[in-house]
């Protein structure tokens, strides 16, 4: 569909007039169909049947504002001064979409040059010259409807304020990375403020893809269900935060007010609670295993990038191993690893 666009703007010195036909040439070629009094009025013509036509049968109406513009719409004089009757006729009967009627700032200030039917729009400002291009695009996005930025959809409540977050948080499996970080970085956060430990534990079962290859797929969520939870049924504090990480079978627990040392021992039970664990598969029981990395906070230099980066490689190297747990810490020439037993 065509669109449509008339210019509203007050004679003034050639400068200003060329002016107004330059935006008007530049919309023309940018696919809008422009109503200008300099190509289209002719001898004989009747400009109030014209004023009126192009207003009511356009889609966007320019109002170029400056102080001569101001001081014509706010008398009431001239062609400015009619038009502003029809503009406001159609503001006060509500006929016309609030985009329709666009303030452009030519010259002066905003007091000076907004008439008082406008002061309350946004406008587009076209006073600086160097900026004529990006303001241009600013327009022709508003008259074609494709703005620059667009509202992103809108998401659920945040789980934080539910009555029972910390359920959720020492519960609630998160898949996403960004989310896991933000939870990381308030705990990273809550840490040196108040001078405490923080230690990171990230667990993956030993050779859980062989089991996703050998049985069904619903056999092997169930055995990693029943994984999880033995691994937040065993979690010791209260306050510990329990999150899906990466990959499928592997799980981050955020250590609050314990050091590395404890971690380590703290994952050493837990390394030892699934090896002694039945999983039944089909009438049958099966023995698992669990690697995990262990790494503790520095609280000067660590980011939520570094912190993660390290208990990664404390993990790899433990699953280089299987059954087994490897402490890296916080200064990352330090290792202290336990075997399986």
């Amino acid at each position: 569909m065509k669109i449509k666009c008339f210019i509203s703007y007050s004679w003034e010195e050639e400068e200003h007039n060329d002016w107004v036909r330059d935006l008007a040439t530049n919309l023309q070629l940018n696919g809008i169909s422009t109503y200008l009094d300099q190509w289209d009025v002719y001898p004989g013509m009747d400009l109030t049947k014209y004023m009126e036509t192009c207003i009511r049968e356009s889609d966007y109406v320019l109002l170029i504002c400056t102080p001569l513009f101001s001081q014509k719409a706010n008398a009431g004089t001239g062609g400015v001064g009619y038009e502003k009757t029809i503009v406001t006729g159609e503001f006060y009967e509500g006929i016309a979409s609030p985009k329709k009627f666009v303030p452009i700032l030519r010259k002066g200030i905003p007091q000076d040059s907004l008439p008082s039917y406008l002061k309350s729009k946004v406008y587009i400002d076209f006073r600086n010259e160097k900026l004529f291009a990006s303001n241009l695009e600013n327009l022709l996005r508003h008259t074609f409807d494709s703005p620059k930025y667009v509202r992103p959809p809108l998401g659920p409540k945040p789980k934080f304020l539910d009555s029972n977050f910390k359920q959720l948080a020492n519960n609630e499996v998160v898949n996403s990375i960004n989310t896991l970080k933000v939870r990381l970085e308030e705990e990273m956060e809550n840490a040196k403020l108040n001078n405490k430990e923080l230690s990171i534990i990230l667990i993956d079962m030993d050779d859980f893809r062989l089991i996703n290859e050998k049985y069904d797929y619903r056999i092997a969520d169930s055995i990693l269900k029943e994984f999880a939870q033995i691994l937040k049924s065993n979690i010791g504090y209260s306050t510990d935060i329990f999150l899906r990480y990466r990959a499928g079978d592997e799980f981050l627990i955020v250590a609050q007010g314990i050091d590395g040392d404890n971690a380590r021992d703290f994952a050493e039970r837990l390394r030892k609670t699934i090896k002694d664990h039945q999983f039944e598969i089909n009438g049958i029981n099966i023995s698992l295993s669990l690697s995990a990395g262990i790494s503790d906070f520095n609280h000067k230099n660590d980011t939520s990038d570094t912190f993660l980066t390290r208990v990664e490689k404390a993990l790899k190297i433990a699953k280089s191993e299987k059954n087994c747990t490897f402490l890296i810490r916080k200064k990352s020439n330090n290792f202290l690893s336990f075997s399986k037993s």
